[in-house]
């Protein structure tokens, strides 16, 4: 067994024979999740009546460009179409610009990380992947289709998009606006002038990139919300790009460094190629304050999910609880 920070969360690397053997919850490791990286198929049943969930470790989220604007907006929630507009609205009325470029220029890349890490220091796990990957980036920069929001001379929001033409898709890789925009919703206007782009460079899919397939810790359970919401479905990274991410079996002990709730997407009846089901990770009643309600599981419903199911998470024996929590 070995033991990795991953950014806040304490993570114990285990084989799938000493995962199975060993009582986790009597005698726990000082981590928050034991893992087993790339479990064989063949130990998946075993794992999940252990109590481990065997998900995939990221997920890509995508979307077939439909024909036109309109008809994308027509597909999505009332409320949904609302925040777009609002977002598209903020632009006009502000007199924000929005702009689609061809490549990366220095210039402008400076100026899109300077608001991205701006944003990345306001959440409680955020990591810079932009600012780590800056390299990467620039090296493949005539490769990138980017969108910016200029109000005068800042930039006040951009995202930035890989073509990937041997797939015929146009992937979000990072996105930022600063505060006031966030709020106002315009990096919905981005996403529809990058939907926009990647029709007229004849691309059949927009995908909003790579997210962890745990959200609560590093990735907000409202991201999940908004791209359930914007008409993206969630596949295992690793089967669209063999370099991204692999099957894993977590088992949680406890909630410390995560949301509560939080959310995973897992595998369901043991075919990765099934539709995704969703856990709602949350403290059990044992371990939760007396006052406070469980979660709402309806909020956290898509058509793309094979079920949503609540999974309690009762810390283990030794194990401090979530700050502000008794557990035992």
């Amino acid at each position: 067994m070995k033991f990795e920070d991953r950014d806040g969360l304490r993570v114990a690397v285990a084989e799938a024979d000493e995962a199975l053997a060993h009582d986790w919850r009597a005698r726990p490791p000082a981590a928050d999740v034991v893992r087993v990286k790339r479990p064989d198929r063949a130990r998946w049943p075993e794992l999940e009546r252990a109590g481990f969930v065997v998900k995939p470790g990221w997920v890509n989220w995508r979307a077939p460009l439909r024909a036109s604007e309109e008809e994308y907006l027509a597909a999505l929630p009332a409320s949904e179409r609302r925040n777009f507009r609002l977002g598209r609205r903020f632009a006009e009325q502000q007199d924000v610009a929005v702009v689609v470029r061809d490549g990366l220029t220095a210039h402008e890349l400076d100026a899109f990380l300077a608001v991205y890490d701006a944003q990345i220091a306001t959440m409680p796990h955020g990591v810079a992947y932009a600012r780590r990957q800056q390299e990467q980036v620039w090296e493949r920069r005539a490769d990138y289709v980017a969108v910016y929001a200029h109000r005068g001379d800042a930039l006040v929001a951009g995202c930035l998009c890989l073509v990937r033409p041997e797939e015929s898709v146009l992937q979000l890789r990072f996105a930022a606006a600063a505060p006031q925009e966030r709020q106002a919703r315009l990096q919905r206007a981005l996403y529809l002038a990058a939907m926009r782009a990647a029709r007229e460079r004849g691309l059949a899919v927009m995908s909003l990139g790579n997210d962890p397939s745990l959200y609560g810790h590093v990735a907000g359970t409202g991201l999940f919300r908004f791209k359930a919401r914007s008409g993206f479905t969630p596949t295992p990274s690793h089967l669209v790009d063999p370099g991204v991410g692999g099957d894993e079996a977590d088992l949680f002990l406890g909630l410390r460094g995560l949301s509560d709730p939080s959310l995973l997407l897992a595998y369901s009846a043991g075919d990765p190629v099934a539709p995704l089901r969703l856990l709602v990770l949350t403290e059990d009643d044992d371990a939760r304050a007396a006052d406070a309600p469980g979660p709402d599981l309806a909020q956290y419903r898509a058509g793309f999910l094979a079920g949503v199911a609540l999974h309690p998470v009762r810390p283990a024996t030794g194990l401090p609880s979530r700050p502000g929590h008794q557990g035992r």
